[in-house]
Formats: C-alpha cells, sequence, structure tokens
C-alpha cells in the first residue's frame, strides 16, 4: 500500500496482511527527515469503515506516540487493542498519522499520512480476548457480605433475647 502526499511517497505495510487475531507488524516509511519530521512525534489512529461508505470512519484505536529517528518507523499492534472490535459491518481498516509536534511558527500539528486500506481481522468479525484472569475479588466481598449478614442476625438475637427475656429496654 503506497500513498502519494504532497508530492512525497510515504507507504504503509502491516504483517500480516489481515490481522488474525494476533499481534501485527506495522512499517510507516517515507521521506520524514527529508520532509523535517526527524524528531517529530507522530501518532498513529486506526478507525473500521465500510468500503460502501468509506468516509465514514469509526475509531478502533490509537497507538501510542512515536519519535522519528529516520525514514522509517516500526512497531508492533497488540491484538488486545482490536480484539472487543465487531468489523462485521465495517470490516476494513483505515489509518492515520498525525505529527503531533508542536510547531515552533504556531501552526498546529497536522495529518501527513491518510489511507483506506484493504486490510480486515481474521473472519471479518472480531477476537476472542481472554485476559489474564485478575486476582478475584468476589470471594472476598462474598466473605464481607455473609460476615456482616451473620453478625446483624446475631445483634438481632441478641436484642431480641434480651427484650424476652424481661430485661430493660434502652430505646
Amino acid at each position: 500500500m503506497t500513498s502519494t502526499s504532497g508530492g512525497s511517497d510515504y507507504s504503509i505495510a502491516f504483517y500480516p496482511t489481515y490481522w488474525p487475531c494476533t499481534d501485527v507488524s506495522v512499517t510507516f516509511s517515507g521521506p520524514l527527515i527529508e520532509s523535517g519530521y526527524y524528531g517529530d512525534t507522530l501518532q498513529f489512529q486506526y478507525f473500521q469503515y465500510n468500503p460502501t461508505y468509506p468516509s465514514i470512519l469509526s475509531p478502533i484505536f490509537t497507538d501510542s506516540d512515536l519519535t522519528v529517528t529516520g525514514d522509517t518507523v516500526d512497531y508492533w499492534i497488540s491484538y488486545t487493542q482490536y480484539a472487543q472490535v465487531n468489523f462485521a459491518y465495517q470490516p476494513y481498516i483505515a489509518v492515520k498519522v498525525v505529527d503531533i509536534t508542536a510547531k515552533s511558527n504556531g501552526y498546529s500539528p497536522g495529518l501527513i499520512f491518510m489511507q483506506l486500506t484493504d486490510t480486515t481481522p481474521y473472519n471479518s468479525q472480531y477476537c476472542q480476548y481472554d485476559p489474564a484472569i485478575p486476582t478475584p475479588e468476589f470471594p472476598a466481598q462474598w466473605l464481607i457480605i455473609v460476615t456482616s449478614m451473620l453478625l446483624g442476625l446475631a445483634v438481632l438475637r441478641v436484642r431480641n433475647r434480651f427484650r424476652t427475656k424481661g430485661g430493660m429496654e434502652r430505646y
């Protein structure tokens, strides 16, 4: 996939080309140093879209900011970033690359690359993501609730026993 923008060629490639619910390698290339982007921070924004309605982009995620140190930027997308997204109706992925470095001339950072790709996650649906099972909090909460209930019942029982034996009422 290659896109031309402002007379300069930029390209982005994914490996594997379809996202099979695993981590994906991204390579973004272009004249970054020659265009003055060396040392700038780039942000990669991902969207899903339907080729029938390519102007409707739904955000998926934004990768963390990457500082440009050469004409090629390589990084990985963890499949946990897109695993919960349903691609049934918008099966393709679009990517924007934005230079987010503040400019000394007062101009705001800007878009340097936009590509509607034919990249699609495996099966055009969503990935089954089973995160590592965190330490369960339910048993501790359950124990506190049951203990509170038992203490409450014990207090009521003592109170009722105190009342039935002719004790003084303190209310």
